[in-house]
């Protein structure tokens, strides 16, 4: 458990240093770096939340209601996250003159709207299916129905990002590369 905050500690300086070097300069205003933005801002909460989940889990005797409410708003932070990933990827993936490119953009509001309403679904269901516990003194982690359920769409959501890096390999390499190592480390 004492590693599992020290890298939250870290976790959290290396994001105050990311945050501090995107904040203080100039950006253009473009649904890149917004998205970038919100990816930032949901990591700073997903470590307030996960520190909270240690410290909540071996008390979910005494306090049940606050460690349900945490773990799960955990959770749905993993998949918040991904998720705004998952668009940046869309986003990068088909900004050229492409025909496949030229579809999606003219798409572009009718494809928001069904990303909405499936990450709508997703919190829902995350929000319902059983969650359990494990604390042993040593451990802390949830398992359970919501958690193989995660992992199942983000499987989806990672498949995903394969098939848009194939299409655009060259165009995407340089600006991808950067932020797939963000998402692994972040979330290990």
């Amino acid at each position: 458990m004492i590693i599992g905050v020290t890298m939250l500690i870290v976790s959290f300086l290396y994001l105050l240093l990311t945050g501090i070097m995107y904040y203080s300069k100039q950006r253009i205003n473009n649904e890149e770096n917004n998205i970038y933005n919100y990816l930032i801002i949901a990591a700073f909460f997903g470590i307030v939340l996960e520190l909270t989940c240690i410290l909540t889990v071996p008390y979910q005797n005494s306090i049940p209601i606050l460690n349900e409410i945490v773990n799960r708003l955990f959770l749905i932070y993993i998949f918040t996250w991904t998720f705004l990933f998952t668009k940046y990827i869309i986003l990068i993936s088909f900004n050229n003159k492409k025909p496949i490119s030229l579809y999606i953009i003219e798409h572009q509001k009718a494809l928001n709207k069904i990303l909405n309403i499936f990450f709508i679904i997703v919190v829902l269901i995350l929000y319902i299916i059983p969650l359990y516990y494990y604390y042993d003194g040593t451990y802390v982690y949830s398992f359970g129905p919501a958690t193989d359920f995660l992992y199942i769409i983000i499987a989806l959501l990672i498949i995903s990002w394969l098939f848009c890096l194939i299409l655009n390999i060259k165009e995407v390499v340089i600006k991808i590369c950067s932020f797939i190592y963000l998402y692994f480390w972040s979330n290990s």
